[in-house]
């Protein structure tokens, strides 16, 4: 595929999630203290090894079970954990300020990719080392956390996905020791990939602020509560699985985005 079929893909994609997953304009960022910050990265290192292992063990159950009425259910929760391992590798990378280093990236990256951060678009890894140095690195102890993920087919049988979840992002500026919040809103394409030999694939990611970075002056009026990643056995059976037949409709009419570049 050509990157400016990727740049297509992309752009669609965003509408149809600013119409069909809409994530309200004021939830609160919670503020973490900088020993939560530090403990993060390796939280998700643990989740994205024990999400790998998991999606190998359903996968193979899904296939003994070919043709039985538990196939479905088995399937679906397949592709919740192989999506949950990639999104805590993503994680892991970008927020580890003890090894920070880019190059795990290339395990995860499709041979071609878009990578679109609120208007920085990127396209090769040289683009994405010099911005994972650069803009990236101004703080480098900080902490993602994702809300309301949502997984959706795209078509039948391709093995391509979307991803779509909000990130609450905390941050110590190194120059001035600044604690920054943000909220971002992130879509992404995968391929879904063969479970037993490697990740799955990003092809595309766009990122739209939905909250403006911005210095903390009161942290006790934002709330804590709900901040925690989707971890629970319950919580991860509830990620919707959705048909893309149902997610994108050629009769619907696109509005502009709300995100802000």
């Amino acid at each position: 595929m050509s990157k400016v079929s990727l740049k297509i893909t992309v752009t669609v994609l965003y509408f149809v999630v600013t119409l069909s997953i809409p994530t309200p304009m004021t939830s609160p960022v919670p503020v973490l203290t900088i020993k939560e910050m530090e403990d993060e990265y390796l939280g998700q290192q643990a989740m994205d090894i024990w999400y790998e292992e998991q999606a190998k063990v359903v996968f193979q159950a899904e296939k003994m079970a070919r043709g039985a009425p538990e196939q479905k259910v088995l399937h679906d929760e397949y592709l919740r954990f192989r999506f949950l391992s990639l999104l805590n590798f993503y994680l892991y990378i970008v927020d580890n300020h003890v090894d920070r280093t880019s190059k795990d990236m290339k395990l995860i990256l499709a041979d071609e990719f878009l990578l679109d951060f609120n208007g920085l678009k990127i396209t090769s890894m040289k683009d994405f080392n010099g911005w994972f140095y650069g803009k990236a690195a101004e703080a480098p102890i900080c902490s993602h956390r994702y809300k309301n993920l949502k997984i959706a087919s795209l078509n039948d049988g391709s093995g391509e996905y979307m991803l779509a979840f909000d990130l609450l992002w905390n941050g110590i500026v190194e120059d001035t020791g600044v604690h920054m919040i943000g909220k971002t809103n992130c879509t992404w394409t995968v391929l879904e990939g063969d479970p037993m030999h490697g990740k799955a694939k990003i092809k595309t990611m766009l990122v739209r602020s939905i909250v403006d970075f911005q210095a903390v002056e009161n942290s006790n009026v934002l709330q804590k509560k709900d901040s925690k990643p989707l971890q629970t056995e319950n919580e991860i059976s509830a990620i919707p699985i959705l048909s893309g037949r149902t997610v994108i409709s050629p009769q619907t009419r696109c509005r502009s985005p709300r995100a802000r570049a």
